[in-house]
């Protein structure tokens, strides 16, 4: 977890950075979608983050009371699921991507803030 300072030194090795609002904005979490080289596509590592970091904030972060949800590039919030990556993907392994992202995105739905 980054405090709002520490934005600007995101590490470029993380595709999803939880950071917590201070001052005005105390309360305030921002997950943000850092692979702006793939135009934030959601792979096998994004989703990874973003799963701990829908952890962290359900266990972790009493004081959050609401999310958002941002880019770390102005060109696009994010292209959807990584297509090329799929492509490299058996049937199976597609398939329990596709459940887990649809379990991610429903945990993020249903957190408590």
């Amino acid at each position: 977890v980054h405090n709002a300072a520490d934005s600007k030194t995101i590490s470029e090795d993380s595709h999803i950075v939880l950071t917590k609002l201070d001052g005005d904005n105390d309360g305030v979490a921002k997950l943000i979608f850092n692979r702006p080289s793939a135009a934030n596509a959601m792979g096998r590592k994004m989703l990874d983050e973003l799963q701990s970091a829908i952890v962290h904030l359900t266990d972790h972060e009493t004081n959050v009371r609401c999310v958002v949800l941002s880019s770390a590039t102005d060109k696009v919030f994010s292209a959807g699921a990584d297509l090329r990556e799929r492509s490299t993907m058996t049937q199976d392994e597609a398939a329990e991507f596709v459940t887990s992202l649809r379990g991610t995105f429903d945990s993020l739905s249903n957190l408590p803030m």
